[in-house]
C-alpha cells in the first residue's frame, strides 16, 4: 500500500530512534520538529503512530514493503531484545548506584559513630523504611474509601436531598480530569509534550474509574467535551437525568477524532454512551470565559481547543448534541 511522504518520514525517524535508543520513549513534540509537521498536525492525521512512537507496539509492523513475515519477526524480537537490555542496565546501573552509596553512607557512619550508635541508626532506618511503605499503602487505600465516600455521598445527595421528579429521574456521579499536575509541569519546564504526558495520565486514571463503577451495573456514559469555554461543574450541576440510569458524566479534554474514538473504544463494553459539544459563537465572549475560568490553560492546548475537530456518531457514540453556551456558563 502506496503511503504518503510524511508518513514514510516519521516511520524513518521512530526506526531509527528505536534501533539507537531502545527503551527511551521519542516525545511527540521532537518527532513532529524533525518531520516538519506540527503536533496538531500529527495527532489529527498520524495519531495511530503514537504507540510505535512511545514503544509499545512493535517497530516491525511499521516497515513497509517487507512481505517476508520472518523479517518482521526478527526486527520486532531485536526491538524486544534492545529494550530489554537496556532496561537491565538502567536497573543494574541504578542498583549499583544504590549498593556504593549505602556502602558510603555505612562507611561515613561507622568514621563519626561508635558501633553501637550506627547498629542503632540502621534500625531507626529500617524501621523508618517499612513505616513510609505502610503509610504509602495507607494512602492507596484512603483515596480508594474517598473515591466511594464520594460516589455513596453524590448517590444520597440524588436520593434524598432532592424530590425525584419527572425531569430528573436518575443519579449522576461526576468525573472530573484533573489538570492541575498537567498545568504545574507545564510551568517548571515549558514542555508541551510533558503537559500531554500529564494529562493522558488523568484520562487513564478517568477511564479506571469508569471501569470500576460500570462492572457491575448498567450506566450511561455521557461526555463532556472541553472546549475551554464553558464550565463543566455547572453543566453536571443542569444535567437532567432522562431515566433512572446511573449516568457518568465525564470531562474529557480530547481535540482530535482519532483520540477520542481511542479513548471510547477503552470504555467498558454494552453502555450507551453520549456526546455533548459546547458551541460559543461570540469570540469576545470566549475571550472574557477563558480569561475569568481558564486563565492557567496553556496557549497550545487553547489552540488545539479552538482546531477541534468535527464529532459525529461515526466515532461509537450513540448520540452527538452540540449546544450554545451563555456568558457566565
Amino acid at each position: 500500500m502506496e503511503i504518503n511522504e510524511t508518513r514514510r518520514k516519521l516511520i524513518d525517524i521512530i526506526a531509527e530512534h528505536h534501533a539507537t535508543s531502545p527503551g527511551i520513549k521519542l516525545q511527540i513534540g521532537e518527532l513532529s520538529t524533525r518531520a516538519g509537521i506540527s503536533r496538531q498536525a500529527f495527532n489529527r492525521y498520524y495519531g495511530d503512530l503514537k504507540d510505535y512512537t512511545l514503544g509499545v507496539k512493535p517497530i516491525g509492523d511499521l516497515i513497509g514493503g517487507a512481505t517476508d513475515e520472518r523479517t518482521k519477526e526478527i526486527l520486532n524480537q531485536t526491538q524486544i531484545s534492545l529494550r530489554d537490555l537496556q532496561q537491565r542496565m538502567d536497573s543494574l546501573a541504578a542498583e549499583h548506584e544504590r549498593h556504593l552509596k549505602k556502602a558510603l553512607d555505612r562507611y561515613i557512619t561507622s568514621l563519626m559513630l561508635d558501633d553501637v550508635t550506627a547498629h542503632s541508626a540502621n534500625d531507626i532506618r529500617m524501621t523508618l523504611e517499612k513505616q513510609t511503605l505502610h503509610n504509602l499503602d495507607l494512602k492507596k487505600q484512603l483515596t480508594n474509601m474517598e473515591f466511594e465516600l464520594a460516589r455513596v455521598k453524590q448517590s444520597g445527595i440524588q436520593s434524598t436531598s432532592q424530590p425525584r421528579s419527572s425531569t430528573n429521574l436518575g443519579e449522576k456521579i461526576k468525573i472530573d480530569i484533573d489538570l492541575s499536575k498537567a498545568i504545574k509541569e507545564f510551568e517548571i519546564n515549558k514542555s508541551e509534550d510533558d503537559f500531554e504526558d500529564k494529562k493522558e495520565a488523568a484520562l487513564e486514571s478517568a477511564l479506571k474509574k469508569i471501569s470500576k463503577i460500570a462492572t457491575d451495573r448498567k450506566v450511561k456514559i455521557i461526555l463532556f467535551a472541553e472546549r475551554y469555554i464553558s464550565r463543566f461543574d455547572l453543566f453536571f450541576e443542569n444535567f437532567i437525568c432522562q431515566d433512572d440510569s446511573l449516568h457518568l458524566i465525564v470531562r474529557t479534554p480530547i481535540f482530535f477524532r482519532s483520540e477520542l474514538k481511542i479513548f471510547i473504544n477503552k470504555l467498558p463494553l454494552g453502555h450507551e454512551i453520549s456526546v455533548y459539544i459546547p458551541h460559543l459563537e461570540s469570540t469576545t465572549d470566549k475571550k472574557a470565559q477563558r480569561a475569568f475560568y481558564f486563565g492557567m490553560i496553556p496557549a497550545f492546548e487553547l489552540e488545539s481547543a479552538d482546531g477541534a475537530d468535527p464529532i459525529g456518531l461515526s466515532i461509537g457514540v450513540d448520540k452527538a448534541v452540540q449546544f450554545k453556551v451563555k456568558r457566565g456558563d
